[in-house]
């Protein structure tokens, strides 16, 4: 923003191949540079992806790996009464972001100079990153479907990304 110098985040989260949750919200501190922006935005994605595994395990779903459903299974009796807990298998989720610095940042421990400007109740995503409970993955500023929410676009990406997010698609 010209005005308060904020950088607005925006993110997108989507579950089964449909947008569920979605934020564009001005930020609220000045970031010194665009590493910290992106870093900043890339913190509020997680909670929000944070709160919605949260939120599952509220409804009574219990999240479990492939193998350990696997062998749920092969050890159930048919003589005991059916759970009222249900099974959601899931892989760690996938936060995409189209900053390599922030996602460098995530990623390495070591604080470099440029960086230690920033706010360290940031870092819980380095946390989330090495304890993988998250994967941050690189995608391009074409692709970026968060953009939407953050800044003005081109009449044919605005189109794209529009498309992308009201069809349903494969997760």
């Amino acid at each position: 923003c010209l005005e308060t110098a904020r950088s607005t985040t925006g993110s997108v989260l989507t579950f089964g191949g449909s947008v569920i949750d979605w934020s564009s919200k001005r930020q609220l501190t000045v970031a010194l540079s665009t590493c910290e922006a992106e870093y900043m935005a890339v913190a509020a994605a997680m909670q929000s992806i944070f709160w919605f595994q949260s939120l599952l395990g509220e409804i009574g779903f219990t999240e479990e790996s492939d193998a350990s459903a696997a062998s749920a299974l092969d050890s159930a009796r048919p003589h005991r009464l059916p759970s009222t807990r249900s099974l959601l298998h899931t892989a760690t989720p996938h936060l995409f972001n189209d900053n390599r610095s922030a996602l460098a940042l995530a990623a390495h421990t070591v604080h470099h100079s440029r960086t230690k400007h920033i706010h360290i109740k940031y870092h819980f995503v380095r946390e989330a990153v090495a304890a993988q409970k998250v994967h941050l993955d690189w995608c391009s500023t074409r692709d970026q479907l968060a953009d939407v929410l953050t800044k003005a676009l081109p009449t044919v990406l605005y189109t794209w990304i529009r498309d992308v997010l009201v069809y349903a698609r494969d997760s």
